[in-house]
């Protein structure tokens, strides 16, 4: 019957634009992804030379823990406790080789422990902090925190680095993750995912000044982690 077809034709296009959004969801994830072990192992091999082999075998153990518990996930959800324990790792990580000039720290609400969040969705903007932030004022601070109000989860990444202007702000909130390098590729992923999961449901916005630094606030849907 017609009714049938079209129920099929329907059906047909629901299928489609999962394994679309599926598809768009993994490029994004595997851009991320060598651009962070890249970063990681130079890392390493920055402490290696520096003859602080205890440190890169620190370092290097938490490369362990951040890939056991991201390998084969591809955009999954984790429990928010999980993804402050990637982003703690992936700090441990990239801190030594600033010598203790940038601090930074990762902390949640109580109540949020078991809300679910995309995995790895921070670890992208905590890296562009460290590697973009500090170019003038070398030292400072890097905030984490995640809170939850009226239904929706909150995540605020704050430095007291450089800052910027207006005009890099509007270019990075309108930059393709396509068509960047360094920051602008970070921030468009991390915005592009957020569209994808949550359509018409999700906030990014960047409050920036130069000399001051920079809060950038996500947020989205608070729902209870099933895994």
């Amino acid at each position: 019957s017609t009714v049938a077809q079209i129920r099929q034709l329907m059906d047909d296009i629901v299928v489609e634009q999962e394994e679309k959004r599926k598809s768009e969801l993994d490029a994004l994830q595997s851009q991320i992804n060598p651009h962070f072990l890249y970063n990681t192992l130079d890392s390493v091999k920055h402490m290696v030379e520096m003859k602080n082999t205890s440190e890169a075998c620190r370092t290097i153990d938490s490369l362990i823990s951040l890939f056991r518990s991201t390998l084969n996930k591809t955009n999954k959800k984790v429990s928010v406790s999980d993804e402050l324990q990637n982003i703690r790792n992936y700090i441990s990580i990239i801190s030594p080789r600033y010598g203790g000039l940038i601090q930074a720290d990762a902390d949640a609400m109580p109540d949020c422990a078991n809300l679910e969040i995309p995995n790895l969705l921070l670890q992208p903007l905590v890296e562009n902090a460290f590697f973009h932030a500090f170019q003038q004022t070398k030292s400072g601070s890097i905030h984490i925190f995640i809170y939850q109000n009226k239904g929706k989860l909150y995540c605020d990444i704050t430095d007291t680095g450089d800052g910027m202007s207006k005009e890099q702000v509007a270019m990075l909130l309108h930059a393709s993750s396509t068509s960047g390098t360094g920051n602008r590729i970070g921030i468009s992923n991390v915005r592009d995912r957020l569209a994808i999961l949550y359509p018409e449901e999700n906030g990014f916005e960047i409050i920036s000044e130069r000399g001051y630094g920079t809060h950038i606030m996500l947020s989205f849907p608070a729902r209870r982690c099933n895994s």
